[in-house]
């Protein structure tokens, strides 16, 4: 395997991605910062290339954001951190101030157990307690995009019953990467130990076994993320600093002196999410089964996914975004309600300057409310293999008491991984290149993922077993994977 494309070098970019760098995008320096962005011609009527608009609008809605900020504390952006150096990420577990949460890989709790859905509660704490049961999961997420939006780096530890009759246990750990020559690798693990411990200044979590370890630290103010893997399948660090507040599903920040407010946390029935870090400054450095390297840096983010029913029960597909352009950083996640088909929930959040500016669960029109609005495109871009051939989509934000709206126009650049769970449906992840701003106003390039899943009436156990299984088999996994899928 040619290792030339690969990422080189301190900045974390090798030769082909700084090229694509320079074609693709152009420093420009506006409202005190320097953002990535390109100003086009503005042709009438194509969004994706307008850049109009003038700078008393814009100094009007720096204005706007700063009263905004003024008036709620949790408001205040974090803005750009670099990731601390003297901090010691080091866990400590005899402090009696802190609670731990264990899980052995088979340990279930049979009956009722602590399921918590409380607004002002810490996000990155234990949800379930004191275990998981026979129906209910929990999920922490990481993820990371380069700039040119070629690498990814996504992670997540589980805590889930659903995939029992592998017989491997509850505790999953799964990595998706993609490395700068184009190739995409997918892990999946299974440990003997979880243990989560939630400290006065940080939680922190451990999957381990004897011979492999995977572990994340994260600040208690939710400003930093460190991640180490030590096994056969990754080895290397990850680290992220927020320059986002947190969020909930409902489109509101997180307030951990708010109280609890009934619903906040949930994102259609069953499923509950909020997102710890939406937007943040990300450095992988890992290497990889093989011995491929992957190293670079870029924006990335953090999500928390907790249920009580497995994915499979809760859902029939759903479509998340996290993305940026320029001064702009959004996300979005729509999910289909498996018991009532076609019912769909909604969760949006856009930032501006790392501070929320619509934050919302409303998916459909409204004379009144805030509301995110989705509309698959099929012209320029790529596809996936599956049912669902979109090559992007626009996604607008509206706010009808301010008058105002802002569009993005995401194109899919390069599909990350793909899954097939047979009937022509599947899972598809695909880098986005990203442009949009205020409708009418200065125009943005950036990029950004696009996650699409949509799951026939009935899957086979088999196919689940391929997807979510096939990670204990082995080195050759990846390649099995690939091959049988493709029959879907």
């Amino acid at each position: 395997m040619s290792r030339s494309a690969l990422y080189k070098g301190q900045s974390g970019l090798g030769e082909r991605e700084r090229e694509q760098e320079r074609t693709f995008l152009c420093p420009v320096h506006f409202s005190g910062q320097w953002l990535v962005a390109r100003r086009l011609p503005h042709p009438s009527g194509t969004m994706s290339k307008v850049f109009s608009g003038t700078m008393s609008k814009t100094f009007a809605l720096v204005a706007l954001f700063s009263s905004l900020a003024a008036a709620n504390l949790y408001q205040v952006p974090i803005g750009p951190q670099p990731f601390p150096t003297d901090y010691d990420f080091t866990t400590n577990w005899d402090n009696d101030s802190c609670t731990i949460s264990r899980s052995k890989a088979f340990d279930i709790l049979e009956g009722p157990n602590t399921f918590s859905t409380a607004a002002d509660a810490h996000i990155n704490s234990p949800k379930i307690t004191p275990l998981i049961n026979r129906t209910n999961w929990e999920q922490w997420e990481f993820d990371g995009l380069s700039h040119n939006g070629l690498s990814l780096f996504l992670t997540s530890f589980s805590r889930d019953y659903s995939y029992h009759f592998f017989g491997k246990g509850n505790l999953r750990i799964e990595v998706y990467m993609n490395l700068a020559d184009g190739t995409s690798v997918r892990e999946l693990d299974y440990v003997d130990e979880s243990i989560v411990i939630d400290c006065p200044t940080y939680t922190a979590g451990i999957w381990n076994s004897s011979d492999k370890s995977y572990s994340f630290h994260a600040t208690k103010d939710l400003k930093h993320i460190k991640l180490m893997f030590d096994s056969w399948r990754v080895n290397g660090t990850y680290k992220l600093s927020a320059t986002t507040p947190p969020v909930h599903a409902d489109g509101s920040l997180w307030d951990p002196e708010g109280g609890d407010k009934p619903g906040v946390t949930e994102l259609s029935p069953g499923l509950y999410y909020s997102i710890p870090v939406v937007s943040g400054e990300m450095e992988v450095d890992a290497v990889v089964s093989g011995g491929r390297k992957l190293g670079f840096r870029g924006k990335g983010g953090s999500t928390r996914l907790w249920a009580n029913n497995g994915w499979l029960g809760i859902t029939e597909g759903w479509k998340a975004i996290r993305a940026w352009a320029g001064p702009y950083t959004f996300t979005y996640w729509h999910v289909t309600f498996k018991k009532d088909w076609g019912t769909m929930f909604y969760s949006g959040h856009l930032f501006y300057n790392d501070q929320l500016l619509v934050g919302t669960r409303v998916g459909n029109v409204s004379d009144t409310d805030d509301y995110a609005r989705i509309t698959a495109n099929f012209d320029a871009g790529i596809s996936g293999r599956f049912a669902d051939k979109n090559t992007g989509n626009t996604l607008e934000f509206v706010s009808p008491s301010r008058d105002k709206k802002w569009r993005f126009e995401l194109e899919h650049i390069l599909v990350q991984y793909e899954m097939g769970v047979g009937n022509g449906d599947g899972l598809s992840g695909f880098a986005n290149r990203v442009v949009g701003g205020e409708v009418g106003g200065l125009q943005y390039e950036g990029r950004g993922q696009t996650e699409q899943t949509l799951f026939p009436e009935y899957v086979s156990q088999w196919v689940t077993w391929l997807i979510f299984g096939v990670g204990f088999l082995g080195p050759g996994k990846d390649y099995a994977l690939e091959f049988v899928s493709w029959f879907f």
